[in-house]
């Protein structure tokens, strides 16, 4: 009797002991969860202080030359809108131009639409990047060669749209408020063209894209 009393006392020592032990085990495992999460947050914490970008996914910008080039009888208006959520060391851009009223020969209407892929050469969005992408030109006025040695026109209203391929090398500085900065040149060739000359659009009335964006400023949110 006193034998089954001794292996009793014994297996529910046994059994103490080893709910002290699993219970310690439990506690330090949970100690190193709780270190371990803390650690996660702190390295969150600085990616977001280094990343600028890092809670925002798009943005807008302008050209402030444009808008004080304005008049009342003439409009012109750049800006783009961007994507920075979809690849981190990227940017999906769309720029555009809008200009349209009198001129020297006439009222005259240009639009330029841009997509753009951006990539930055750094680990994150921001700094020098190189892109390529699409333009589509759509051109109105009146048909002609205005060259100051060729001022030939006509009385004919024409419109051209023609698309084309470009590459570029360009600049960005993001804040961490929000606002940025970039510049931005553009070269390329349109593979969509006739030959029809409208007055008064030298520089886009042609087969090849060259494109400077001297300072554009805008707010990522």
């Amino acid at each position: 009797m006193k034998k089954i009393l001794l292996t009793v006392a014994l297996i529910l020592k046994l059994g103490n002991i080893s709910s002290l032990v699993g219970q310690e085990n439990q506690a330090r495992i949970e100690s190193k969860i709780d270190t371990l999460m803390s650690y996660q947050k702190m390295i969150y914490s600085e990616v977001k202080k280094e990343d600028p970008l890092a809670t925002r996914g798009a943005g807008f910008e302008i050209n402030p030359a444009r808008l004080l080039v304005m008049s009342d009888d003439r409009l012109s208006i750049s800006g783009t809108y961007s994507m920075f959520a979809i690849d981190r060391r990227a940017e999906i851009a769309f720029p555009f131009l809008y200009e349209q009223g009198d001129k020297r020969h006439g009222s005259t209407r240009l639009i330029n639409l841009d997509a753009q892929y951006r990539r930055f050469l750094g680990d994150r969005q921001g700094g020098l990047y190189f892109s390529g992408g699409l333009r589509f030109t759509s051109l109105k006025g009146y048909e002609g060669d205005d060259w100051a040695w060729d001022d030939v026109g006509t009385t004919n209203k024409v419109t051209e749209n023609k698309l084309g391929v470009l590459c570029g090398v360009g600049y960005r500085y993001f804040t961490k408020s929000g606002f940025f900065w970039g510049t931005s040149l553009s070269v390329g060739r349109y593979f969509k063209y006739n030959d029809k000359s409208i007055q008064d659009n030298v520089l886009d009335d042609g087969k090849v894209i060259v494109d400077f964006e001297i300072l554009k400023f805008g707010f990522a949110f």
